[in-house]
């Protein structure tokens, strides 16, 4: 099972909810800055700071190819 102890479930919905998602680099430092920045922003809590589409999210997923040329 996912999740053995269902007071695990709690406190996930309570981070999610309080929490910033730590920068995804903290966990695999090789992941290029560019790639962070998208993923950061793209699990943003606050919805204003997410991208507005799927379309630009991919747009900006694609830009990290030249960035990193």
């Amino acid at each position: 099972p996912l999740m053995a102890d269902p007071g695990q479930l709690e406190q996930v919905i309570v981070n999610i909810c309080t929490r910033d998602v730590e920068d995804v680099r903290e966990r695999a430092p090789e992941v290029p800055e560019a790639i962070a920045r998208v993923i950061s922003r793209a699990l943003a809590r606050d919805r204003d700071e997410r991208y507005p589409s799927a379309e630009e999210f991919l747009a900006a997923c694609d830009n990290t190819r030249t960035e990193r040329v």
